[in-house]
């Protein structure tokens, strides 16, 4: 991890302050965190017990992306994954084991940030899954956050030993297990630093390639996200959020102040192993 890096990964982000002040203002009651409903809301057609093995994930996307994506043996990979521990090892909110790409190997000349990344893969989901995806850019900025970074970084540097780390195996949840934390929990968990992180948009539209069915109904559990907007001024206006509505998934800012809907909303998490 270069000096540049680490220098990022510790600076104080308007979230950082953000979660100083709703700490400040928060009462007892909001301080009881990672409460889970453990009803079956949004979750309708998509079964977590059911998530596709490895070496279907990696057909999926051996089908769809090129190569320089990819960057890796495919049966070095699966032999990899062969040795896996099971995921009830690893914590009881752990889902299934997703395939997750790399987003700086998309960088070129054409597309030279994250949100142009973004944008190239939202045309990647929508020629492969033919479900419209709507996402307007708006006059804000995006910004990943540095904790979903320094843990997939960290992941990346440890696969290394045994595979390419151009694509990374990680235990994840699609966000039933993420439901109903409370506020301040939530934007908590997008900076901690032990073995659960929050994801970005960018994983989770990895993790919708292989598992379309997770977002295809009106009232399915709609996807939390950890990639942070700011508008103009720097101010932290939420994360970004995934929901379905008439055939399409839309892409928007879930607000922190906007407590009414929390309950219909999931943080999509991985895990460190």
């Amino acid at each position: 991890m270069n000096n540049q890096l680490d220098e990022y990964l510790d600076r104080k982000t308007a979230l950082d302050e953000f979660l100083e002040k709703l700490e400040r203002c928060s009462d007892s009651k909001n301080q009881l965190s990672f409460d889970f409903l453990k009803e079956d809301y949004g979750y309708q057609n998509y079964n977590p017990k059911k998530i596709k093995k490895i070496k279907s994930q990696l057909n999926i996307l051996f089908n769809i992306f090129e190569p320089c994506f990819l960057g890796y043996s495919y049966y070095t990979l699966i032999k990899f994954s062969a040795g896996l521990p099971l995921k009830d090892k690893i914590s009881p909110f752990v889902e299934g084991y997703f395939l997750l790409l790399r987003w700086r190997n998309f960088i070129d000349y054409n597309v030279n940030s994250y949100t142009d990344v973004i944008m190239k893969m939202l045309g990647i989901c929508y020629e492969n899954l033919k479900i419209p995806f709507i996402f307007k850019k708006g006059k804000y900025r995006i910004v990943r956050n540095k904790h979903t970074e320094k843990s997939l970084d960290f992941l990346a540097k440890r696969q290394k030993q045994e595979i390419d780390d151009s694509i990374l195996i990680v235990p994840a949840q699609f966000g039933i297990y993420g439901k109903a934390r409370n506020l301040l929990g939530s934007f908590k968990l997008l900076k901690i630093d032990h073995d659960e992180f929050a994801l970005g948009l960018f994983e989770v539209l990895c993790m919708l390639i292989t598992h379309p069915e997770r977002l295809s109904r009106y009232n399915d559990l709609r996807i939390d996200t950890s990639d942070e907007v700011y508008d103009k001024e720097g101010f932290f206006l939420g994360t970004l959020s995934l929901s379905y509505s008439e055939g399409k998934i839309i892409i928007g800012i879930h607000s922190p102040s906007v407590e009414s809907d929390f309950l219909q909303s999931g943080l999509a998490t991985g895990f460190i192993f």
